[in-house]
């Protein structure tokens, strides 16, 4: 797992680097921060055969985590070839697939060529022998309304650019490299797909009664800058309208803002100008505002991550839920409830029939609280499903002549209907 801000800007040699050894190494991928560089991300993502996520700032760890470990422990497949009797262009063109989640691939192929109602679907090995195969049907569409083509040239493009380089020779490398370009800026100018090469500019065109003799103006844009970066520091800096701005050169070349009236709060450390701004004479056309506070939505959606991840912490390292007052105020159930339902849990000499039957609720209020958010938590609490099953196996646990299981399902949906 490899988990980085993303600020690299060799990503061709780590590429080249990673796909070497895509044999033997698969490398998942975790960006975190402002401005990650999300082509080096997913790239080496790709390339090793792993998933990967980006976490912004001020966003929960967690969750991403889990959901990046369920695919990963999932297991995956690898090596998937279209086969439709007839010669087409697959991209991308080494898919990598994860049990249980969607996986989309495309592939390009002459008009009239392929007439069937259904494709097969090939995982192959490196001796070229059929592990698996799948038949798809498919659903004929009307291209012009669909962007299939446009989907199958942005992996394409992308299939080029993130490709392993060969190293035989001193001038193969330039060679090889021109070639891609050419390929990209055509597939890209064909299909109208943004590439590393390639960038589109819009002209228009004016008759010659709209034409007017006004000298051109030039003005500045501002461009947005990642916070943090360029000498931006991430805290704001908050003063009245009626402020004023004056900039003073440090012995670095940088231009820094410093604000001359009063401020709210205590008073900001100069902070570097981005880059926009950083020549004589330019002048701060705004006043900086307030940053609003977080909304109540976020507040609360943070609240019950928390409870997610406070339940899972409870999991025992051998399997198996222990009870805790989380647990008593999520489902509110006292103490004494607890022992009320033990005590008319039938089970043959269980020596913590306690931890059985937390495990049997928290499995059951997991399934039915959180069943939108499985790919986080199913993973984690494999063991704990597994530690069960084996326990019911052995004792045979019932309650009111309901098996354990079922009699969990039946009152935590009874629970959540009262609450």
């Amino acid at each position: 797992i490899l988990i980085t801000d993303g600020e690299i800007s060799n990503e061709d040699e780590v590429m080249d680097l990673v796909q070497r050894h895509n044999n033997t190494t698969t490398i998942s991928t975790v960006g975190i921060g402002r401005g990650t560089n999300e082509f080096l991300i997913k790239g080496v993502a790709r390339a090793a055969g792993g998933a990967s996520e980006l976490i912004a700032p001020q966003e929960r760890i967690e969750p991403k985590v889990l959901r990046l470990f369920q695919k990963v422990l999932a297991g995956r497949i690898s090596a998937l070839k279209i086969d439709c009797g007839n010669k087409i262009d697959q991209a991308p063109a080494y898919p990598v697939a994860f049990m249980r989640q969607p996986t989309s691939i495309f592939a390009k192929i002459k008009k009239g060529d392929f007439q069937d109602e259904y494709i097969i679907v090939k995982q192959c090995d490196r001796q070229g022998t059929i592990l698996r195969k799948w038949n798809i049907d498919l659903e004929k569409v009307n291209d012009e309304k669909t962007p299939i083509s446009k989907l199958w040239a942005r992996e394409k493009i992308r299939d080029i650019e993130e490709g392993s380089v060969t190293h035989e020779g001193s001038q193969q490398r330039p060679r090889k490299e021109g070639r891609k370009q050419n390929e990209v800026v055509e597939l890209s100018r064909k299909y109208g797909i943004i590439s590393r090469s390639t960038s589109f500019v819009g002209i228009e065109k004016k008759s010659d009664s709209e034409k007017t003799d006004s000298d051109m103006a030039l003005r500045v844009v501002p461009t947005l800058v990642t916070s943090g970066w360029h000498g931006l520091r991430d805290q704001p800096m908050y003063m009245r309208r009626d402020s004023t701005i004056r900039y003073s050169r440090r012995a670095d070349a940088q231009y820094s803002i410093r604000c001359m009236s009063d401020v709210y709060g205590d008073e900001p450390a100069d902070i570097s100008a981005p880059t926009f701004m950083r020549r004589a004479g330019a002048m701060l056309r705004r006043p900086f505002q307030r940053v609003a506070k977080p909304t109540s939505d976020r507040k609360t959606r943070s609240m019950k991550d928390d409870d997610l991840l406070k339940i899972l912490s409870l999991q025992c390292a051998g399997g198996g839920f222990n009870i805790d007052r989380v647990i008593e105020d999520s489902l509110q159930i006292s103490h004494s409830e607890w022992q009320s339902i033990k005590d008319d849990m039938n089970v043959k000499n269980h020596p913590d029939c306690l931890r059985l039957l937390a495990t049997a609720i928290i499995l059951a209020f997991l399934e039915v609280s959180f069943g939108a958010r499985r790919n986080e938590w199913e993973g984690v609490v494999a063991k704990s499903r597994n530690w069960l099953d084996e326990q019911i196996t052995k004792v045979s646990p019932t309650i009111k002549d309901d098996p354990l299981a079922d009699w969990a399902k039946k009152f935590i949906k009874e629970k959540l209907k009262t609450s």
